[in-house]
């Protein structure tokens, strides 16, 4: 028996199927497509000259299935790569993300910080980012308008170095020192203290562009020598920041 199918785009059949003899039937298997629309395709059998054939109707596959999206990546200004939860003194994130459907993704919406959501693109740079914590929501969008119920979150926190200042010199016999200016003693003493938006860990000092180590205000310097000296002392925040620009001071003895 011969079968055709007035649709092959829609619904497919065997070019042949064997009715075995005394039988007056035989089962065939017609593989359908995906349509868009309902499709009528009349399915025909040819055996002995007489052809006999059947309205088959094709309809599209309700997708009710949500897409699902995930964050693939975020970096910062610096280029540096942000694990979930992360901090940084940049105020700059570019955000990466992909999704998943059963049928197909048609785009993304996301939001910063509660905001409404709005269509976006991977990746998604973020910049002028304030001090502070920062959350980023993105949902896959499918074919058939179905969204992710469950966006995907990533949360990163906005740092500010700290800030260090001198706050006083003196020599041994207490009298002040001003910057760039000069003693008579062996000894010297600098006060400082530091700002930050978190909290300051510790201080760094250094004397003449030596290392810096760990140190405490006041902080006492004995014999530095004759000739020209250079203190500089950095905070450290809570997040193990550093002031990028110690404060210092000068001095001649």
């Amino acid at each position: 028996m011969m079968l055709s199918s007035s649709n092959t785009a829609a619904a497919t059949v065997p070019a042949t199927v064997t009715v075995p003899a005394g039988v007056a039937s035989a089962g065939v298997t017609v593989l359908t497509n995906p349509v868009t629309a309902s499709t009528d395709v009349t399915i025909a059998a040819t055996s002995s000259g007489v052809t006999k054939s059947a309205v088959l109707t094709v309809n599209p596959v309700t997708d009710i299935a949500a897409p699902d999206a995930s964050v693939t990546s975020v970096v910062d200004g610096n280029g540096i790569p942000l694990g979930n939860g992360a901090t940084t003194l940049s105020n700059v994130a570019t955000i990466a993300f992909a999704g998943t459907d059963n049928v197909a993704v048609a785009g993304f919406e996301c939001r910063l910080d509660g905001a409404s959501f709005t269509s976006c693109s991977s990746p998604s740079k973020r910049s002028a980012l304030a001090v502070g914590l920062h959350e980023f929501d993105v949902r896959a969008v499918d074919t058939s308008n179905n969204r992710d119920g469950t966006p995907a979150l990533y949360t990163w926190f906005v740092d500010s170095p700290p800030d260090t200042t001198i706050t006083s010199a003196v020599d041994r016999n207490g009298k002040r020192i001003p910057n760039g200016g000069t003693i008579r003693t062996n000894a010297i003493t600098f006060g400082f203290t530091a700002t930050d938006n978190l909290g300051v860990r510790a201080f760094e000092c250094s004397l003449d562009d030596a290392t810096f180590t760990v140190c405490e205000s006041p902080a006492t310097y004995m014999d530095a020598g004759r000739g020209s000296h250079a203190f500089r002392v950095r905070a450290v925040d809570t997040n193990g920041f550093r002031d990028a620009t110690p404060a210092s001071f000068t001095w001649t003895r």
